[in-house]
């Protein structure tokens, strides 16, 4: 960052992890790399890049100062020795009770890293967040908005204190809670790679939440074949959302049916309104993106070669380019549609995939979304002492614990207090109402 900031000119490319949107003005625009079109290709770069990920990188007057190098896919990385195919979770509820089974066979559910700001499950929350309130609604609270009845995108405060919050932080409370016995004891006090040897080397656990870039990360340190990954299951709490869905067992059906292909509105174990299927099937068929914020960028100065960069870049999202970067098997892909990674990648090498990167890579062909890098609400609610859901939950000191409902009413309490404030602030700051209309703390 430091570098960046500082337009050092030792590097004419960068590739960052950081959040640079707040540095746009030490940045080369990149709307001319966006526009190329590689030569016999029919699709600019721009075109190529998934809408939902693209958007995030538009600053609000449509300019591009950044370019998405890869995305990876969350998910439950899991011991196929301790958990079988037929018994993979499609609904929370599911997951809870694979919990209790491995316990009852005496093996630990779950590791993780509880390291600081290290927030692996904040990715799951944002996701059966989503799930729980639609695409669409998440995406507008994000501006502080609501869907009113009539479809239309309002500002209102409510949308800070919505229920998909309270319902995805709960769903990992019931899973990382201490005293629930899910967890290896230890792991509050793992950073990352300490969790991942752990879980890989010793099975210590039968489940890490994950990227599908673990055993990139992981290579010749382990045998992949142990290993594979499956989607978060969808949020059992959806059944709030739905009026056709009776149970948990119906919801698993449904979710079944879709995983199967099936677009009926009846079948095994299950009978549901249009209405319902297609609220369940949106909720089924996305993932949050891992590494959303991963970019590439070019210091704005004249003693750099910037057209060697930006040609860098133009090859990278050329067909020949996303080629190149899907035969690394990185278990991170460029953020492009319609592309069958396990395809390409077995045909070009002549080997069969393992089942964790055919998983992760089934997961990354489903429908994309990550949180905008300007939001104005901020969608965790996270306890600030704890700094994460891990150490929130997982804490071994129970005085270091927050309840979901407590950090929930705490996040609530933050933009309604003193008549809004940090919320009608927070949409100023981000240019989505005027000085007026922030003065009067009110919109039409």
């Amino acid at each position: 960052m430091a570098e960046i900031v500082g337009q050092n000119t030792d590097y004419d490319l960068y590739f960052s992890e950081i959040d640079l949107s707040g540095y746009t003005d030490k940045l080369m625009n990149l709307n001319d790399v966006y526009a190329y079109k590689w030569e016999g290709e029919e699709q600019s770069i721009g075109e190529k890049i998934t809408p939902a990920v693209s958007s995030i990188y538009a600053r609000n007057d449509g300019s591009y100062y950044n370019l998405p190098s890869y995305v990876g896919a969350y998910g439950m990385a899991y011991n196929v020795n301790y958990i079988s195919e037929e018994d993979i979770p499609v609904t929370t509820d599911e997951m809870l009770e694979l919990c209790d089974t491995l316990r009852g066979n005496n093996i630990t559910p779950l590791i993780f890293s509880g390291g600081v700001n290290e927030k692996y499950y904040d990715f799951m929350y944002y996701q059966l967040y989503a799930q729980y309130e639609g695409l669409e609604a998440y995406n507008a609270a994000q501006d502080g908005q609501i869907i009113n009845a009539q479809g239309e995108k309002v500002f209102d405060i409510s949308s800070t204190y919505q229920q998909g919050a309270l319902e995805a932080a709960q769903v990992l409370e019931d899973l990382l809670w201490y005293d629930n016995n899910n967890i290896v004891k230890t792991s509050t006090a793992l950073n990352f790679a300490d969790a991942q040897v752990q879980f890989l080397s010793d099975e210590s656990a039968a489940m890490m939440f994950n990227g599908s870039w673990l055993m990139n990360e992981m290579a010749g340190f382990v045998d992949d074949a142990t290993f594979s990954m499956f989607r978060i299951p969808v949020i059992s709490a959806i059944r709030d959302k739905c009026t056709t869905v009776e149970n948990d067992a119906e919801l698993a059906a449904l979710v079944d049916a879709i995983d199967a292909g099936s677009k009926a509105l009846t079948g095994e174990g299950y009978e549901v309104n249009q209405a319902d299927f297609d609220r369940v099937e949106e909720a089924r068929n996305f993932c949050y993106l891992g590494s959303e914020g991963s970019n590439a960028c070019i210091v704005d100065s004249d003693q750099i070669n910037s057209g060697l960069a930006k040609l860098f870049l133009k090859y990278l999202y050329s067909d020949q380019g996303i080629r190149d970067f899907t035969y690394s098997q990185c278990g991170a892909v460029l953020p492009i549609d319609g592309i069958d990674c396990v395809e390409m990648i077995e045909s070009e090498t002549g080997n069969r995939l393992s089942a964790f990167y055919v998983s992760a890579y089934e997961m990354l062909s489903l429908n994309k979304f990550c949180n905008k890098q300007l939001a104005a609400i901020d969608m965790s609610c996270v306890d600030e002492q704890a700094q994460c859901f891990e150490r929130q939950f997982g804490s071994q000191n129970a005085k270091d614990r927050t309840r979901a409902a407590v950090s929930f009413e705490a996040r609530k309490t933050l933009y309604t207090a003193n008549d809004g404030e940090e919320y009608w602030d927070s949409l100023f700051e981000h240019g989505l109402i005027t000085a007026e209309e922030h003065a009067n703390k009110h919109v039409d």
